[in-house]
This record gives C-alpha cells, structure tokens and sequence, in this order.
C-alpha cells in the first residue's frame, strides 16, 4: 500500500464532492457524497474489468468515500446549513 497514492484517492474525491455539494445544495450533503463515492467505486469495478494494466483496489475505493465525506462535510459546516 503506497500511503501517498491512498491520500491523492482522498484529495480528489473531497474535491469532486465540495462542488458537487454546491451543486445540489449544501443541506444535501450525503447524497453528495454518496454520488461521489458511487462514481469511485464504478471506476474500480471498470479497472478490475479492464485490459489497461490498472488495478482495482478496495483501500482506493475507501480512500475515495472518506474523502468524499470530507469534502461534502466541510461545505456543508461552512454553509452554516442547520438540520
């Protein structure tokens, strides 16, 4: 397990998940983050059914949901959204 490929798996789903949050209104941030995490997990299956030399892995795919979690989270705490 490479330590820094986990956390790129995390910046870039905490990244897709803020505008994506945004998007959908911050008080909707887990739908946020599961349309997130839904997409990983899709690119994982795609890379174990996949001839391009790449290779799923489910550390990846959960580096991706708890980034995706954080990203969506953190819009929706500077939203100042309540409920």
């Amino acid at each position: 397990m490479q330590l820094w490929d986990k956390f790129n798996h995390f910046a870039a789903y905490a990244g897709l998940a803020a505008p994506l949050t945004l998007a959908l209104h911050p008080r909707r941030w887990l739908m946020a983050a599961l349309v997130a995490t839904v997409y990983g997990a899709g690119l994982e299956i795609a890379q174990l059914l996949g001839d391009a030399g790449r290779e799923a892995s489910f550390l990846d795919a959960f580096a991706n949901l708890l980034g995706a979690l954080l990203g969506a989270a953190l819009i929706r705490l500077s939203a100042g959204v309540r409920g």
